[in-house]
């Protein structure tokens, strides 16, 4: 009767063992995984960081020289009233006959010249319909 009782307890121990056994690979495989995708994101965020921080680097002194290269030589004229259009699309002020004005090339779209010249410092496109500026 005793090795009976013994069999049984040996048996208990051995299932609370591989049960605890099982149990702490488990939550070692979990936080594995977890510190695994926690390292994953982080470098993937470091070198989205980067490649933002060179992007704007590499565009800004570029693309300003590009602009203001641009803004030479799209010509300034005079407005009149009977150009097409009489409210500039930047500053939303009416266009008055003598006043300053560009017209860009592509999309024949009017603005005052500081506007645009402010506009063309920081894009490279019509503030109305997105049109690419190619200067003359």
């Amino acid at each position: 009767m005793n090795s009976g009782t013994e069999e049984s307890h040996a048996s208990n121990d051995m299932g609370f063992e591989s049960t605890l056994l099982i149990d702490l690979l488990f939550f070692l495989a979990i936080g594995t995984i977890v510190a695994v995708t926690y390292q994953c994101l982080a470098d993937q965020r470091r070198m989205r960081n980067n490649n933002n921080t060179q992007q704007q680097q590499n565009e800004q002194q570029p693309q300003g020289l590009q602009i203001n290269r641009c803004c030479q030589l799209i010509p300034v004229v005079e407005y009149s009233k009977e150009s097409k259009d009489g409210i500039c699309a930047v500053c939303l002020c009416e266009f008055k006959d003598g006043e300053a004005i560009r017209v860009l090339p592509e999309c024949m779209h009017l603005f005052h010249a500081g506007c645009i010249d402010m506009w063309l410092s920081s894009h490279s496109n019509c503030p109305l319909c997105r049109t690419d500026i190619e200067p003359l």
